[in-house]
């Protein structure tokens, strides 16, 4: 359940209170009390945002309504994947660097030479 008050106010009386729903087969095992993590999503019209830090879950997500990753983030391991359904668009008014120990562009490694790919 998410709770929230006009202005962050917890001490006003009007709060609204949203229902958090589980999947089939996800429900919390009530033994487990408060150090059982809950996911957390805030969703408009075309997108959500997942926070869950539950065991296999990549802990935070943006998706759109019909469920397609946008955008993951694992804390845990530090890998971020960033995914554009029908065009992903990197653009600088400046330099755009791009670093790793290993590079792919399309399936194909950029050579590590100062040279063009």
């Amino acid at each position: 359940m998410l709770v929230t008050w006009p202005h962050g106010d917890p001490e006003s009386e009007a709060g609204w209170y949203e229902p958090g729903g589980f999947a089939e087969g996800e429900i919390p095992d009530e033994s487990a009390g408060d150090d059982y993590p809950q996911p957390v999503v805030f969703q408009w019209d075309t997108a959500r945002l997942v926070v869950d830090e539950r065991e296999g879950s990549p802990g935070l997500r943006l998706e759109t309504t019909a469920g397609t990753e946008l955008l993951t983030f694992d804390g845990k391991t530090g890998v971020v994947d960033l995914h554009g359904v029908t065009r992903l668009l990197l653009s600088s008014l400046g330099q755009v660097d791009i670093q790793g120990a290993v590079v792919t562009i399309n399936g194909r490694p950029v050579r590590k030479a100062g040279g063009p790919i």
